[in-house]
């Protein structure tokens, strides 16, 4: 099973499972937890696990695309300050004073996140960077001291 779509199945099942709890929070029933599940408990399973969902794809995806990574996190973290609202929204918190607090941790929180997934890259290293890396003419020189050797043996 592929990463990509483990991703995107993972989005879809929250997807479902949020829809299939606001049904059966429609539905007459004597189940107290379920007459109690109000919308917006939906956007937070949905946005939770999206949120998580972009996170690791981010910390475990094989491309060297450092800025992906980055948009991950943030997309990530855009989606943990919606679930955040909305627990706050479902139990009319006084959010006057604990709106920009919040939002801060998130963010920081997203820089380290960015800052692992990354491996503090700022963007992907040319190969003429790296250690070792050989330019066509040091490449070419190797060469012909090989075939000179081969032929004198």
């Amino acid at each position: 099973m592929s990463k990509k779509f483990l991703f995107v199945f993972v989005i879809a099942l929250a997807f479902l499972a949020a829809a299939v709890l606001w049904l059966l929070s429609a539905v007459p029933a004597d189940n107290p937890v379920l007459a109690d599940f109000k919308p917006q408990w939906a956007i937070v399973i949905v946005a939770g696990v999206c949120a998580v969902a972009f996170i690791f794809r981010a910390f475990f995806e094989k491309s060297a695309l450092v800025p992906m990574k980055k948009l991950y996190v943030i997309i990530g973290a855009g989606l943990i300050v919606v679930c955040v609202f909305m627990v706050i929204s479902i139990y009319a918190w006084q959010t006057d004073k604990i709106i920009a607090p919040i939002i801060g941790v998130i963010a920081a929180l997203a820089l380290v996140l960015m800052v692992l997934a990354s491996g503090g890259k700022k963007w992907d290293q040319a190969d003429n960077k790296n250690v070792g890396y050989k330019n066509y003419h040091q490449r070419k020189a190797e060469e012909e001291e090989q075939r000179k050797k081969e032929e004198n043996k």
